[in-house]
């Protein structure tokens, strides 16, 4: 079984086979595995949730599976529910059902999401110029009252490529500008973008969402504010939350001919913990 894990089929590696496991878990509360244990050519397939739906036959639960893989015939055989593993996170409000950390964070998801969409809006749509021109002095007009002079479109951009060949770089910070009867004014313009505190609620999402999923940002690499303790709780803290409560849900997670896959994570998991607690007591000393 352990060198059937290491090649589970003949598109997926063990950790794909893993990855994508904890991936569907996290995503919409439940994985499903198909292992295929006859003849010589064994294998253990991962479905996405979709691709196979659970039949109840006879009054037993799950008791078959209906493959419902794009593409494939209404027609297609079951299988025996004796041959999937069902990994799931238990809905407390329906037994029958799964539900996902995702799930919960979705108001907080997409509040992210629509922060970023606001920010690629505004960054798109946005006009920031730093300067105005004021070009030329306000003269008479025949018909009554003043008027500036009105530039055509060759003008303009004649101007603006004269500014720039001759103020634009750090070479010429700080050079003076000549006002004259062609240009009588420069005046700074200061961006001010209507955002609503992207930057404060983005850090307020990204918090619930760490929050819900049990990690910190520490152990997805963020390292602005840590420091060896906080670090160090932080990964101890992942283990305990994250690694071991995952890993007693696979345990459980049995089917009638495929043993538990604790076996195979809990190794990991105890060297984690161990090499955790004595670094902790290196620390303490």
């Amino acid at each position: 079984l352990l060198d059937l894990f290491d090649s589970p089929n003949q598109y997926m590696t063990k950790f794909a086979l893993l990855y994508c496991t904890a991936y569907s878990m996290e995503a919409v509360g439940e994985a499903v595995w198909w292992c295929d244990f006859e003849g010589e050519s064994k294998s253990i397939w991962y479905w996405p949730r979709s691709w196979i739906k659970p039949m109840t036959v006879d009054g037993v639960a799950y008791a078959r599976w209906k493959v419902q893989i794009p593409g494939v015939p209404d027609d297609f055989p079951t299988i025996d529910g004796r041959d999937v593993v069902n990994f799931r996170y238990p809905n407390p409000a329906d037994p029958t059902r799964s539900h996902s950390p995702t799930q919960s964070l979705s108001r907080a998801i997409n509040t992210d999401d629509q922060i970023q969409e606001s920010q690629l809006a505004s960054m798109k749509n946005a006009v920031r110029p730093s300067l105005a021109v004021v070009v030329g002095d306000v003269l008479p007009n025949p018909a009554g009252g003043q008027m500036r002079p009105e530039l055509t479109s060759e003008q303009r951009k004649q101007i603006i490529a004269a500014l720039r060949m001759a103020y634009r770089g750090a070479m010429h910070n700080g050079d003076p500008i000549i006002l004259d009867g062609m240009i009588s004014d420069v005046k700074p313009v200061f961006p001010s973008p209507a955002e609503l505190d992207h930057q404060g609620s983005s850090n307020l999402t990204k918090s619930r969402i760490y929050n819900g999923y049990g990690t910190s940002p520490i152990v997805a690499g963020q390292t602005e504010g840590a420091n060896r303790a906080s670090s160090s709780t932080s990964r101890q803290m992942l283990v305990i939350c994250m690694a071991m409560p995952r890993s007693m849900a696979w345990r459980r997670a049995r089917g009638s001919r495929t043993p538990s896959t604790a076996h195979i994570m809990r190794p990991t998991v105890e060297a984690t913990l161990y090499e955790y607690r004595s670094s902790s007591a290196s620390d303490r000393m």
